[in-house]
């Protein structure tokens, strides 16, 4: 997945839990350059092998599992968390752990992960972000896909948001890139203060090279924001990101920067 993505949806899903394929970039804010560089000394290895996993401190231990996820060492990194007592203990952690076990192929082991999560927090997005993509991976596209679209038109009001971006992700996952347009464009009019569906529906538009959409979708995620007295910051960054000042985002009127919906 492209960096430009990875910034942006990590972007949408920012109090959303959107995509579980996005986990490790909540984890790896602040890391140092230094942190950066690929562990070659088979440190968690040898720390597994010798049963001294246990014998870190959590703050050593994060630093080390900071440096191997930063370094692209997904399996070093499962296997740190693999090997210390009781862990993952935090819901963060499992979290983590599941996603590793998918990214790694390790399919059984996120399945039983993520059913023990499921009974503690049945409607938690982050939770039912890693249930799209396991199944995904042990069913067919046209499946996951069946069973996203049932789940999202059975939802409550409060979660329509969330498994509504759930849906569309899976939609373009399965190459049904109009599909999630439309449902970006529902969403959009679920919640008129909501600015995720505008921004993911925006970075489609840019991947399609539709400039004029970027733009409207865009101005019209700003006038949400300062409609809702929230600062434009983002907004503003993600646009100069494409290319788009925020002075051209401003002088766009509410009729020019709304966009189209059927």
């Amino acid at each position: 997945m492209p960096g430009r993505r990875v910034a942006v949806i990590s972007l949408v899903a920012a109090g959303a839990g959107l995509l579980a394929s996005l986990s490790l970039s909540w984890w790896l804010p602040g890391i140092s350059g230094q942190s950066k560089r690929t562990i070659g000394d088979h440190r968690v290895s040898d720390l597994i092998r010798q049963g001294n996993i246990d014998d870190l401190g959590a703050a050593d231990r994060r630093e080390l599992l900071e440096r191997l996820l930063a370094a692209g060492q997904r399996q070093e990194a499962q296997q740190l968390l693999e090997a210390s007592i009781g862990a993952p203990r935090s819901r963060r952690e499992r979290l983590l752990l599941i996603d590793l076990q998918l990214r790694n192929g390790d399919v059984q082991a996120a399945s039983r992960g993520l059913n023990q999560l499921q009974r503690l927090h049945p409607a938690d997005p982050d939770v039912l972000s890693l249930q799209a993509l396991l199944n995904l991976q042990k069913e067919s596209p046209e499946v996951a896909l069946k069973a996203m679209e049932q789940r999202f038109k059975n939802a409550a009001a409060a979660q329509r948001i969330e498994l509504g971006l759930l849906l569309a992700d899976v939609q373009l996952r399965s190459g049904k890139q109009a599909s999630a347009a439309t449902t970006y464009q529902t969403l959009a009019k679920t919640d008129r203060q909501d600015t995720r569906p505008l921004i993911a529906h925006a970075l489609l538009a840019q991947e399609a090279g539709d400039h004029n959409l970027l733009m409207a979708l865009l101005a019209e995620a700003r006038r949400r924001d300062e409609a809702a007295g929230r600062s434009t910051d983002r907004i503003d960054e993600l646009a100069a990101g494409w290319g788009i000042s925020a002075a051209r985002l401003k002088v766009l009127g509410p009729r020019q920067g709304k966009p189209q919906t059927p």
